[in-house]
């Protein structure tokens, strides 16, 4: 636990200062004044330090000397906002520095409960807790290949799955604390739940809408909290994608009108994009401040705009290349490299198909990527646990509820006002919400089609969910004591599953609780585990392989194959960091 707390720490103060630094320059830049918030400046720093990491893996193995670097622009940052930082000290030293996060009144110290309560189940559990599956097949050699080596030309042909490319194991690396403690921490997904919950937390307020948006980080850890010591980049992606939701309302709410945190929360999506492709429709939220900038004639700073979200994808895309010679991997409709270490179109096309058959609940059952969605819907179904599919069955409830009750409210106020008033006020008035539910839609639209895994969908599941009950329940609050009784009754009643569903989460995470409460592990986080080997040779360099066919390698086993099969695989050249290259 020391451990976590001592990885916590660094994290929050490298990035507070990086973000903070970035977005005072960047409000200056945009020309506007506003206050900068602790969780804007955190998030902002979370982003620059995973595109800083991937840049630095291109050229460089990432451990102390990364560590060392970052920590001397910290270093100068402090200098340069040293009036900033006399402010902060002074807060803390007269105790106001708990209310500059939760606030004033008489709800700050349940806040501080709340808050207190689940910030120590997630030091609990990123202490020791499961291992998600797919950390044990690649994440942890990911990580592990960055710490010793940087990135690799061709180390997709060493172990397939490294061409899952997440910058988010960039930051893993940069924050693993190896060099220190002698032991690889894996800490952040734990970070970014008790931010982004601590941020939800601290800032609900009257706006019902916003709050209930406010209660999916929460549910969420409920569901994830036994494996979040795992550093599996959903975890960190899905927290994030409730950042940008409550941020977006919570700007709304505030009535700012001004483009700039916008255009900056657009360039955090594109950041997101750099952890997982999947986000990519999110980025939709980029019209609103486009739309204002080109209205406004701000040239400058659209190029600008444009080019940071270029630098911030740009680690991704090269690491892409370097390690397995696509762009994006596995999308074969951009194919314009080819470099001798290219991995052959068939399998980055059979891998593509692959991920669908399996988000599609089909894997195990000998499922085709053309399969219709009559012949793989009912086996989706199936595969779902019971509990992700109460989620589900409620998710659907609301949300058919919702689109009822919209249709309702559209037409009495064509009723009211006529239809072209109704239109036209619509339109203007509620252009920011209507772009925010243009991008969830087609997130989940694109995550059903493609792949739709509950993992990979469960943000939007919970963000359209609660945004629903919230909107009606914000409508309602404003009308005659009947409908709001009523209004009620209808969320509690479709919320019945999901309540059913997260009961069995809670019970699950009880029996993790009681299995891990032994103590083993006050000082240090626990170890990723160990697994049985075999080994083989590559141009006289010994690698590892799972002796269980197709099992988990993990992370000491170092450098790893899937399995023991290395006849179309070949070195490049004497030294690891030559690469490697498919055997034709």
């Amino acid at each position: 636990m020391i451990s976590v707390l001592i990885n916590w720490s660094y994290v929050f103060i490298t990035t507070y200062i990086i973000g903070y630094f970035t977005l005072s320059r960047a409000y200056r830049f945009y020309k506007h004044e506003r206050h900068i918030g602790i969780m804007s400046s955190v998030m902002a720093g979370l982003a620059i330090t995973t595109a800083y990491a991937g840049f630095f893996s291109i050229f460089y193995k990432v451990g102390i000397v990364a560590n060392i670097v970052m920590i001397l622009f910290c270093v100068l940052f402090v200098w340069l906002d040293r009036a900033h930082y006399t402010d902060i000290l002074s807060d803390i030293n007269g105790g106001k520095f708990i209310g500059r996060i939760f606030g004033s009144g008489s709800t700050r110290i349940i806040k501080v409960i709340v808050f207190s309560i689940f910030f120590v189940a997630a030091l609990f559990f990123t202490t020791e807790g499961n291992f998600f599956s797919d950390s044990g097949y690649y994440h942890e050699q990911s990580i592990r290949w960055i710490e010793e080596f940087g990135t690799v030309k061709g180390s997709v042909h060493i172990l397939k799955r490294l061409a899952y490319n997440s910058c988010y194991f960039c930051q893993c690396a940069l924050y693993s604390m190896r060099d220190i403690f002698s032991q690889s921490l894996h800490c952040l997904s734990g970070f970014y739940g008790i931010l982004v919950m601590g941020y939800a937390l601290a800032g609900f307020n009257k706006s019902i809408r916003t709050n209930a948006i406010r209660l999916a980080p929460f549910v969420y850890f409920i569901l994830l909290c036994s494996e979040i010591t795992s550093p599996a980049s959903d975890y960190p992606l899905v927290f994030s994608v409730f950042y940008v939701a409550i941020r977006w309302f919570e700007l709304r709410d505030d009535n700012e009108e001004h483009y700039s945190p916008y255009a900056l929360l657009s360039l955090f999506v594109v950041f997101l994009i750099s952890i997982k492709l999947t986000v990519g429709c999110l980025i939709l939220i980029v019209i609103k401040p486009a739309i204002a900038m080109i209205k406004e004639k701000r040239i400058k700073e659209i190029i600008t705009s444009i080019m940071a979200g270029i630098i911030i994808l740009l680690p991704y895309f090269i690491r892409n290349y370097i390690i397995c010679g696509w762009l994006i991997y596995p999308f074969t409709k951009i194919d314009i490299f080819n470099p001798d270490w290219k991995l052959p179109m068939r399998h980055v096309q059979a891998d593509a198909d692959e991920i669908k058959v399996w988000g599609r609940g089909m894997g195990q059952i000998g499922g085709q990527v053309t399969d219709s969605i009559k012949v793989w819907l009912p086996h989706w179904w199936e595969y779902m646990s019971v509990p992700n599919r109460m989620i589900v069955a409620s998710a659907i409830i609301v949300l058919s509820v919702y689109l009822v009750y919209r249709v309702c409210r559209f037409i009495s106020e064509v009723i009211r006002h006529g239809i072209k008033k109704t239109a036209t006020e619509v339109v203007i008035d509620n252009i920011d919400r209507y772009i925010f539910e243009a991008a969830l839609l087609f997130s989940l639209l694109y995550w059903f089609f493609e792949s739709p895994l509950f993992r990979y969908g469960v943000c939007y599941i919970f963000i359209a969910m609660f945004y629903a009950i919230g909107d009606m329940l914000g409508e309602a609050w404003n009308k005659s004591v009947i409908i709001r009784v009523a209004v009620v009754l209808i969320c509690v009643l479709t919320m019945i599953p999901f309540t059913n569903g997260i009961i069995e989460y809670f019970k699950w995470n009880y029996e993790c609780i009681l299995y891990y409460s032994d103590y083993e592990y006050f000082v240090m986080q626990e170890d990723y585990p160990r697994v049985e080997y075999g080994t083989t040779e590559i141009n006289g360099v010994t690698f590892y392989y799972p002796k269980e066919e197709l099992g988990q390698i993990g992370y000491h086993m170092f450098p790893a194959l899937w399995f023991n099969g290395t006849d179309n695989v070949e070195s490049r050249g004497d030294k690891i960091t030559d690469g490697y290259r498919y055997k034709h």
